[in-house]
């Protein structure tokens, strides 16, 4: 093994010389310490044989950098494993997106979000209907959730409170039949469904659910019969002051406080003020964001029309399954955070953002890409060549390589004038 000769510096391509005294020529193979310089033509198959066993980015760099290395090395590795099919089919995918808030209707009973809870070991699910504005809760227990079921119940409702002027519901096949979208037209309300596989975006009623199932659970603790317990917990939820709005929601939508059997001074209760509901509804809903965001590490996503985007699989049929759906799909349409994708087959769904990732096309390492080739003849020549050429000719055929200080951008001779020495 011999070293570089001192005072050759200048011969050593650009991306050498900050490193120059560390390189030695053994049987004719550039080294840098004990790793081997590994040339252009063969750093795609270097790159494939140290992520044979499909290790991440941190430890493939490891694995290379403890026997080879070259200019660019670790840019090599990051852009070949975030661009491995398998590694992307089998890995995490984004964060969530932060929370979008939505306003407080402008009065009670007019926007609604429904859902069903169950079914329960008897057989029997809860039909449960949240007003955004005052947060009253409806519950209605139903043995089928048919539509024409559901239909019954909701009618039942609005003969005691009128038609709201929308209802969010997900995307159930009893609550998106035709035969439900045209009760909702007849008596003018308008429909709306959330993005599918994501509850959160029916998060007002889902929370509810939460508190009835805890209810009930309750009741069975205690041994009592939780049909015949609901109407305790609903009295006392609906007379309780709600954290959102400061007013219990009997006020909000009825204009009174409902007797109960806790004491209480006799006389009218003030009429809730709006805006000032409002005002603390909408602090509540962004400090409640604002943990939210914190706590899930939001992130917005960077997905546009026409991406090529992995689709996750929303129930793995087995551990060995993949997270992503093998196929990328592309992407129609960005409304917020729900992405509208189309399947090699023409059909479109909708999915969260978090449920979708951009996809890297592999690519063919065979050639290098950390340090980009110019394009035109007269930069490939060597630059004793271009020495022997008139100024003008190389200037000319070096259009578009000149750098700001006026000198001609040519690509480096690899390990040709290194190896010579």
């Amino acid at each position: 093994m011999r070293s570089l000769p001192t005072g050759k510096k200048q011969d050593c391509p650009r991306p050498y010389r900050m490193l120059w005294q560390e390189l030695s020529v053994c049987d004719n193979m550039l080294l840098r310490g004990n790793r081997l310089v590994i040339p252009d033509r063969l750093r795609g198959k270097v790159l494939n044989l140290a992520h044979e066993g499909h290790q991440g980015v941190v430890r493939t760099k490891q694995r290379l950098r403890s026997c080879v290395w070259w200019p660019g090395v670790d840019v090599d590795v990051e852009r070949l494993v975030r661009s491995c099919h398998a590694c992307q089919v089998v890995s995490a995918g984004n964060p969530p997106e932060p929370i979008c808030t939505t306003e407080l209707p402008s009065g009670p009973w007019e926007d609604l979000n429904l859902d069903l809870c169950g079914p329960f070991p008897g057989g029997e699910s809860l039909l449960v209907v949240i007003d955004k504005y005052s947060k009253w809760v409806e519950v209605e227990t139903v043995f089928q959730t048919t539509t024409q079921e559901i239909i019954i119940r909701l009618d039942k409702m609005f003969a005691s409170h009128g038609f709201p002027l929308t209802l969010t519901t997900d995307n159930a096949r009893n609550l998106t039949s035709a035969e439900f979208d045209d009760f909702c037209k007849v008596r003018g309300i308008r429909h709306l469904t959330v993005t599918p596989l994501w509850p959160q975006a029916n998060g007002s009623v889902e929370r509810q659910n939460r508190t009835l199932l805890k209810a009930i659970r309750t009741a069975v603790a205690e041994g009592r019969s939780w049909p015949s317990s609901l109407p305790t917990f609903l009295l006392a939820y609906r007379t309780t002051p709600h954290p959102a709005t400061g007013v219990s929601p009997a006020e909000l939508l009825c204009g009174r406080r409902l007797r109960t059997k806790m004491p209480a001074a006799s006389g009218p209760a003030p009429a809730p003020d709006r805006p000032v509901v409002q005002q603390r509804n909408a602090r509540y809903r962004e400090a409640g964001k604002r943990y939210a965001d914190r706590q899930r590490h939001t992130m917005p996503a960077n997905i546009s029309v026409g991406d090529r985007v992995l689709v996750k699989i929303p129930n793995r049929l087995t551990k060995l399954s993949g997270a992503f759906f093998s196929e990328p799909y592309r992407v129609v349409s960005v409304s917020g955070s729900q992405v509208t994708v189309r399947r090699p087959d023409g059909k479109l769904f909708k999915r969260n953002s978090s449920y979708v990732k951009q996809y890297v096309e592999p690519r063919d390492f065979v050639e290098p890409f950390s340090l980009p080739r110019r394009e035109g003849p007269a930069c490939a020549a060597t630059p004793s060549a271009r020495a022997d050429r008139p100024p003008d000719e190389a200037a000319d055929q070096c259009v578009g390589l000149r750098t700001r200080s006026g000198r001609l951008s040519v690509k480096p001779q690899w390990f040709g004038n290194v190896v010579s020495h």
